[in-house]
């Protein structure tokens, strides 16, 4: 980012920090050695770069407001389809998983959001992961114990499967999103 994209605190002036004296400038936690990176250690956010607001942080790029904004134009782009009434519901607005439409609309009731803007969509049951003795002794460099444990292979796999079944593992599909006015309740 470019040094003038930063959010200063008010009694912080560029201007005044000059490259001659930045050996002896400490910021927060270090001696910088550069003009920026005394700059970098005093911004209290970035300017939007959507916006040009406060970003109130140094991990975004863009304030609060235009990510909302740039999620729900991502979200109006995605196919409508129904909710199979089984899978969990996920929202995008609040990073939440709803096992039920009465549990999600219970949260909307307790937090007063409609739910229309919790940006809802599908999720999808993720396989069934295997194990594979081969592919473990690859990755952890066990070569001696290959032997002990090939017997055991098949057990860990029906563990696993039995484990997944009992408590399928979902994801959240991101090409597709549910509409509020679901047909199937």
């Amino acid at each position: 980012m470019n040094i003038n994209d930063y959010i200063m605190p008010e009694d912080f002036d560029i201007n005044n920090i000059e490259e001659k004296d930045i050996t002896h400038y400490k910021g927060k936690t270090h001696w910088r050695q550069t003009k920026e990176e005394a700059i970098y250690e005093q911004a209290i956010g970035y300017k939007c770069k959507k916006c040009g607001k406060s970003t109130n942080s140094m991990s975004w790029a863009m304030c609060k407001s235009c990510r909302e904004e740039e999620e729900i134009e991502r979200h109006k782009k995605r196919t409508i389809v129904e909710w199979d009434g089984v899978s969990p519901i996920y929202s995008n607005h609040t990073d939440k998983w709803f096992h039920s439409y009465e549990a999600l609309e219970e949260y909307c009731e307790e937090e007063n959001t409609p739910i229309e803007k919790m940006l809802l969509v599908p999720t999808i049951k993720e396989e069934h992961r295997y194990f594979n003795i081969e592919n473990f002794v690859d990755e952890y460099g066990v070569y001696d114990t290959i032997e002990g444990l090939e017997k055991y292979e098949e057990q860990i796999n029906d563990i696993l499967k039995k484990i997944n079944d009992d408590y399928p593992a979902y994801t959240p599909d991101e090409e597709n999103r549910l509409d509020f006015n679901w047909s199937i309740l």
